[in-house]
């Protein structure tokens, strides 16, 4: 498949975009951001959620999106804390099953990651 010139640069316009934003949000700590990014990069698909070292007190496995409403994979759960940034999110431990909420932030690099148990 051939690309035109126009092609290339809609797509590198659309990748430079795409880099600027992440580079202006980089540090954002609001509720919806953080949602947003949860949601794309750990809620849909289902992977382990990265834990800040030293944001938890006991050892845990891998943490990974779930609900309390449902076992489907890629429903999950969110609540918005307005006092503070970040969102609070159900998580499964993968070593004991059990279902826990715990709290999100950024990392600084436009990914999230848990800050510590609820």
């Amino acid at each position: 498949m051939c690309l035109t010139n126009k092609q290339m640069d809609s797509a590198v316009e659309m990748a430079e975009a795409s880099t600027a934003y992440a580079l202006m949000h980089r540090a954002d700590n609001s509720a919806e951001y953080v949602a947003d990014r949860y949601g794309f990069l750990y809620g849909v698909p289902g992977y382990p959620v990265p834990v800040r070292v030293g944001a938890l007190s006991e050892p845990v496995g891998r943490l990974f999106p779930a609900s309390r409403n449902s076992r489907r994979r890629g429903v999950y759960d969110v609540f918005v804390v307005r006092r503070q940034g970040g969102i609070v999110a159900t998580l499964r431990d993968e070593a004991s099953g059990e279902l826990g909420d715990y709290r999100i932030e950024t990392n600084g690099s436009n990914g999230v990651e848990v800050t510590g148990r609820v």
